[in-house]
């Protein structure tokens, strides 16, 4: 049985209680399913770049987004068709660590809030990386992305919502179980939020992304992202696999 923030959810088959336990899960299946679940956990993550007052002026914001959109694409779409969004996990994948090494020179921030947004920003990446790898046996950056249970303050949270994902391989079901954010990334989302609006490109497209991942409706997985904040959007090339509820 798991709990959500306290409500009963259903019994379940598979029980993940930590980063360990995620692990071992992981190492047993296949490259999708690991980079499918790498990308749902760099998700949950994905808020606490706001914790960070610079993030988006940086440049860390969009890298990051465009890293965790890229990771979740790749494990929506049929491995036969995934040379060019390869290409473009790799691109990604690469930007956002840079991106995070660049951040940190620049600003020269050593706070608990630039680490936090630098951390988020690294579950992006690995997430990315390993979209862009083609098979299990680079699986190691699938098993960084789930280094979301060492934000401490969601841990429980964390490892119920992945509990539920293992009992429902391929899925684009709400993030969390169908229950709120954990209050601290339900606020480090509003002040990201905050800094998308006191910034001149628009960002609308990466909010209505997220809320739709975020509440299991995600958006048709033939957009491809802006490749600028405020930039236009483009189209995916290829079909989605039906197995990972694509379209809706």
């Amino acid at each position: 049985m798991v709990r959500i923030h306290g409500a009963v959810k259903v019994d379940q088959k598979v029980e993940i209680t930590d980063e360990f336990s995620a692990r071992a899960w992981l190492g047993k299946h296949d490259h999708q399913t690991q980079v499918w679940f790498a990308a749902r956990c760099a998700l949950r993550a994905l808020p606490y770049l706001g914790s960070w007052a610079a993030a988006t002026k940086s440049g860390l914001t969009f890298a990051s987004f465009r890293a965790a959109f890229t990771a979740a694409a790749a494990a929506t779409y049929l491995n036969s068709e995934l040379v060019e969004l390869r290409k473009s996990a790799i691109f990604a994948a690469k930007t956002a660590t840079a991106t995070c090494m660049e951040t940190a020179t620049a600003e020269n921030d050593r706070s608990s809030h630039y680490h936090a947004a630098s951390f988020s920003a690294m579950q992006s990446h690995a997430a990315a990386a390993a979209a862009a790898s083609t098979n299990t046996a680079e699986a190691g950056d699938a098993a960084a992305a789930i280094g979301s249970f060492r934000l401490i303050a969601a841990a429980n949270s964390f490892a119920a919502a992945t509990s539920l994902d293992a009992n429902d391989i391929l899925k684009w079901n709400a993030l969390w179980g169908g229950d709120d954010q954990p209050p601290n990334i339900a606020q480090a989302w509003k002040e990201l939020k905050a800094q998308w609006d006191a910034d001149d490109a628009d960002w609308s497209f990466w909010i209505e992304w997220y809320e739709g991942i975020l509440n299991g409706t995600p958006l048709p997985w033939a957009v491809d992202p802006p490749d600028r904040a405020g930039g236009n959007r483009r189209r995916v090339e290829g079909r989605a696999d039906s197995s990972c509820q694509a379209d809706r």
